[in-house]
């Protein structure tokens, strides 16, 4: 069944398409049998350009339907005092139908304007046949007329159906083949006329400068248009305080830190960068050098803990019982004493408990660390030896045979350091002690 609308006043009257179809011609037999498509959507949209609509619609369907496009009604309201108006339609095909407007009626301010069209041959013929030569194609938008808009505005133009078209028969209305496959109105209102770009380049769009937005960036927050037409929020830092994000770069104004980044804390620390890596310290960092005789332990330029040599007596440079030289050459077994003292012994530099025996050390003092013991009046045999420092630390001890005079023993101190050493001879019980200088 179709619907005809007359005209203001006048109501929707239901006509059989073929009995129409009769009384023009003889009924055209039709070889295919047509897939009707379940439901037909229609939507308004703007055109390429903001001073037309288009109307458009979908067939719900399996394939494309080239049959008869019995009738289709659809309403459009605007503003009234608007000053915009619509014109007539441009169909997609003069054969099917011309598509033209009813006069514009107003309803509480609001204009209407009711589209009609009607079809009794089939889409797909040629139009020699009064066809169209086509068939619409299934789940695509396909525009069934352009509608012009003018009045030198821009305005709000909705499609559909409201108390006003239901009231007085102007809803949306479709029918193929006779059958009413009336879908549903998609979309809502749509900006035509003189219409400015807005900031997303849409004619008469509501992206203008103020209006709210999207900037794309998760750490801002009240993103709006700007007036150049920039969609920018406010940033959202997880360190208010900082003005920054959790790993962020920044500074935590210590020279000695590098790679500063804000912690989970929002803290902004960096990594200790160290002149002496090894020892984990910076050049004049305190440190210990594990010598107890040292103070004010430093790190040196060349990356070494070392300290300042801490001396029992500062003033001879010495520490007590250090060998030293107390000028006196009446002396020997010169040593600092507690009182800060150098002093020796009164002495001849041997003795020994054998009245018989006499010992003498050569060369000494001694340059070359290779000495001669010499031992006469004592019997020939073997011989222990022990040399001891000025402080009683055991730097030699051996025991030795006579060389071939059966006298003369031989000693290597090449490895002692100068200073004074005290040389102990013990033979067959007897035991001879001397003074040699290292130098």
């Amino acid at each position: 069944m179709a619907r005809v609308f007359f005209g203001e006043g006048t109501s929707m009257m239901p006509a059989i398409l073929v009995a129409v179809a009769g009384c023009a011609a003889a009924p055209k037999v039709v070889a295919q049998a047509d897939v009707f498509p379940s439901s037909v959507d229609i939507r308004l949209v703007q055109d390429a350009t903001p001073d037309a609509l288009l109307m458009q619609v979908q067939l719900h369907s399996t394939a494309p339907f080239g049959g008869i496009l019995s009738a289709l009604t659809v309403t459009i309201r605007y503003e009234a005092g608007s000053g915009a108006f619509l014109g007539g339609g441009t169909s997609f095909c003069p054969e099917w139908s011309a598509f033209s407007p009813s006069p514009v009626v107003i309803n509480n301010g609001i204009a209407y304007r009711t589209y009609n069209g009607f079809g009794l041959t089939r889409l797909d013929d040629t139009p020699f046949d009064g066809g169209c030569g086509l068939s619409i194609p299934p789940e695509t938008w396909f525009t069934v007329t352009r509608i012009p808009v003018g009045g030198g505005v821009c305005t709000e133009f909705t499609l559909g159906n409201d108390a006003f078209t239901s009231a007085y028969n102007r809803n949306y209305y479709i029918s193929t083949g006779g059958w009413d496959v009336t879908g549903q109105v998609i979309g809502g209102p749509v900006m035509a006329g003189a219409c400015g770009l807005d900031c997303m380049g849409v004619a008469g769009g509501t992206a203008l400068p103020g209006t709210p937005c999207d900037d794309g960036n998760p750490f801002t927050s009240g993103d709006a248009w700007s007036a150049n037409c920039v969609c920018a929020g406010a940033t959202v830092f997880d360190c208010p305080l900082l003005e920054a994000n959790i790993g962020d770069a920044c500074d935590d104004g210590d020279a000695g830190t590098v790679d500063d980044l804000v912690t989970a804390d929002c803290v902004c620390a960096g990594t200790t960068a160290f002149d002496c890596p090894l020892l984990g310290a910076n050049i004049g960092d305190a440190c210990d050098d594990g010598n107890a005789g040292t103070v004010d332990d430093l790190v040196t330029a060349d990356c070494a803990c070392a300290g300042t040599i801490v001396l029992d007596c500062p003033l001879l440079g010495a520490n007590i019982g250090d060998a030293c030289d107390d000028d006196d050459a009446g002396t020997e077994n010169d040593v600092v004493t507690e009182a800060c003292v150098c002093q020796g012994e009164v002495g001849t530099g041997v003795s020994s408990t054998d009245p018989n025996a006499a010992m003498s050390i050569y060369p000494n003092p001694n340059f070359t660390g290779q000495v001669y013991l010499a031992l006469a009046g004592a019997p020939m045999a073997m011989v222990t030896v022990q040399v001891r420092d000025a402080a009683g630390r055991s730097v030699l001890e051996t025991k030795q045979v006579p060389q071939l005079d059966g006298r003369t023993y031989a000693l290597d101190l090449a490895d002692a350091a100068p200073g004074y050493y005290t040389v102990r001879v013990e033979m067959g019980g007897q035991i001879m002690t001397a003074r040699l200088i290292r130098q």
